[in-house]
């Protein structure tokens, strides 16, 4: 669901500000990502798909309900960019 898709545009901020191709039915998108890019560091990006990754292992073991893993991974990621 959700976190797939986060999960998904998080790893392609990654590769795009890494000057890495997309796969080749997403490489449209690079210039849509480039300036969110700008807006964060690799550091970022690479802590952002761990908490992700992090969120998606709560709700697979059932230590949250997918809404409570949700709401806890919007707010680390938003302290994670200081926004």
């Amino acid at each position: 669901g959700i976190l797939f898709f986060l999960g998904q545009h998080y790893i392609d901020l990654y590769l795009v500000q890494n000057r890495k191709p997309l796969a080749s039915n997403r490489r449209w998108l690079e210039r849509k990502y480039r300036p969110q890019c700008n807006r964060l560091s690799n550091e970022q990006l690479e802590r952002g798909i761990c908490l992700i990754a992090e969120a998606d292992g709560l709700i697979r073991r059932g230590n949250l309900s997918g809404k409570q893993a949700l709401e806890q991974l919007v707010v680390r990621l938003l302290a994670e960019t200081g926004k």
